[in-house]
């Protein structure tokens, strides 16, 4: 079916189907863009896993406390 076909069927439907179609429409536009969103965060991480294999991340050793004088 083509767009223009389509368009033609749509505009021969009442108003209360429109927003019908067009709330659909919407719904499964939104849940695209979730999708997207969760695949582009699986690229990123991907992507970015092992970025510091060399020089890994590490907290060096506690230092001494110092001794302070104690409050009164």
């Amino acid at each position: 079916m083509t767009t223009n076909r389509l368009f033609d069927e749509v505009s021969r439907l009442p108003s209360a189907e429109k927003w019908q179609l067009l709330r659909r429409l919407l719904d499964d536009l939104e849940a695209e863009k979730q999708v997207t969103r969760r695949e582009d965060w699986a690229i990123f991480v991907n992507r970015m896993y092992g970025a510091l294999a060399d020089d890994p991340i590490a907290r060096p050793p506690q230092l001494p406390l110092t001794e302070r004088d104690p409050i009164d």
